[in-house]
């Protein structure tokens, strides 16, 4: 557009940008999405401890390779 005191210039360059709002709320939504995969992974490593690693110490418990003590709790 024409500029006449600098005010459209302005004006068409807060169109083209974000709004600072829309920058923050993506930086928090990014941060909530980078949060809750970590959390997910996390998870899954504590699933892979309990249901693997703890499971294969019962079993060689069970079998007599040490007392079953070792592990509880």
């Amino acid at each position: 557009g024409v500029e006449t005191n600098g005010e459209e210039k302005m004006s068409d360059e807060k169109q083209n940008h974000p709004k600072d709002e829309e920058v923050t709320e993506r930086k928090l939504y990014n941060i909530a999405n980078e949060l809750l995969q970590t959390e997910r992974a996390y998870v899954a490593r504590l699933h892979l401890l309990d249901q693997v690693f703890c499971l294969r110490l019962a079993h060689e418990a069970d079998r007599g390779s040490f007392p079953p003590e070792v592990i509880k709790n």
